[in-house]
């Protein structure tokens, strides 16, 4: 059995974001709202201090990678659609 891994990172802005504590309600939702869903990991990996951006790493491991990109594509999709912040970047790697 071949496993594969795939990491998306995604680089986003929270416009309605006034303060940190405001921006960390909006992760701290969207990342148990990811792994409920669809049970990834999921971190906040960068912008840590800064008010209205952060970043946000997801993995996944499968064994079948048709499997996991299409998974992945759809927490694009969920995520692009939540409305709470606006993705300025997504990247993905397989590892």
């Amino acid at each position: 059995m071949s496993l594969c891994v795939l990491l998306m990172r995604v680089a986003v802005h929270i416009p309605m974001a006034n303060s940190l504590k405001e921006k960390r309600r909006v992760i701290q939702g969207v990342k148990e709202r990811v792994r409920r869903k669809f049970n990834v990991s999921v971190a906040e990996v960068d912008f840590l201090s800064v008010w209205q951006r952060s970043e946000l790493a997801l993995t996944m491991v499968g064994n079948e990678p048709v499997v996991v990109q299409q998974t992945m594509a759809k927490i694009e999709e969920m995520l692009r659609e939540m409305g709470d912040f606006f993705i300025s970047d997504c990247r993905y790697e397989w590892l």
